[in-house]
């Protein structure tokens, strides 16, 4: 019984300790405030009739609730294509971007690695400079991929950034692991694969997070290198939804939306896709940040 009072003695805050701590939930709620209070505005704005959206009267809730700027977007256009040609490009593009970046941070871990800091320097100066948008074009041309998915994909497979975090991450794994594993003989490949990757999972579900995410919200390369309808992207398409209906609602005459309303429901659309993705990777996210930021 004594054990138990000291033990909740010793976990008892001090006042300064609670105002620290309540100070700092204070300022994450806020924080979130900012951040929540303008996507949901966007929200409303996107179920919201015309009338409310265009006398700017709609809020945090929607007024006139109704479906045009969602049916506007979805009559008569090919954005069912499009989402699946996204989710190719961020599918393949996460997958064989943690598998490339793994196997290359791997190496670059080992302090036993000839050549490794040259090979680490090699990696960083393409952090600083790149060969530019036209050479990347006419790469592009040369490969035959202009109109083809992969030139969204294989030219961003690795991120230096994200090799620095997992490498970094896999030099904090004790070199005991390894040492016990070419002890029973194993090979790097198989410690790598069965004993490098299990433990690394927190890093691993970050960048691909990172990479998914990357991959989603890209439009620039899809509208450099796509000029075929049938293999835009999802977020080329929504950028040209919303200039169609900048320009007179082209798409369908019949069907009236303002341009605010059409942009909110292009937010969203774009969106929500990875809000939901977000939740099942959360639990690695803080975990491979910062152990995979923990030595320079």
């Amino acid at each position: 019984m004594n054990q138990n009072v000291q033990a909740k003695n010793r976990i008892r805050l001090s006042r300064g300790d609670r105002v620290f701590h309540g100070v700092n939930i204070g300022i994450m709620v806020v924080l979130a405030l900012i951040m929540f209070l303008p996507f949901l505005h966007v929200v409303s704005k996107s179920f919201s009739a015309d009338t409310y959206v265009i006398s700017g009267q709609v809020g945090l809730l929607p007024k006139g609730f109704n479906l045009e700027a969602y049916r506007f977007s979805f009559t008569d256009t090919p954005i069912v294509t499009a989402f699946k040609n996204t989710v190719f490009v961020t599918v393949i593009g996460t997958v064989l971007g943690v598998m490339a970046t793994a196997a290359a941070a791997y190496p670059l871990s080992l302090v036993s690695l000839k050549g490794r800091k040259i090979f680490i320097y090699y990696f960083i100066f393409t952090m600083l400079f790149n060969g530019g948008l036209v050479p990347g074009f006419i790469l592009m041309n040369k490969l035959n991929l202009l109109n083809n998915l992969w030139s969204l994909i294989l030219p961003h497979i690795i991120s230096v950034y994200h090799l620095i975090l997992m490498k970094t991450y896999f030099e904090g794994i004790p070199d005991a692991v390894r040492e016990s594993a070419m002890i029973d003989g194993a090979n790097h490949i198989v410690i790598f694969s069965r004993i490098i990757l299990p433990m690394a999972k927190p890093i691993i579900a970050t960048i691909a997070l990172f990479s998914a995410v990357s991959f989603w919200n890209s439009y620039y390369n899809a509208m450099l290198y796509l000029s075929d309808p049938d293999l835009q992207t999802l977020q080329l398409f929504l950028v040209n939804i919303v200039k169609q209906a900048n320009a007179t609602d082209s798409i369908n005459t019949e069907m009236v939306v303002p341009t605010d309303t059409v942009r909110a429901a292009t937010v969203v659309i774009g969106t929500v896709p990875i809000l939901i993705v977000y939740p099942f990777l959360q639990r690695y996210f803080v975990a491979g940040i910062t152990l995979g930021s923990v030595k320079g």
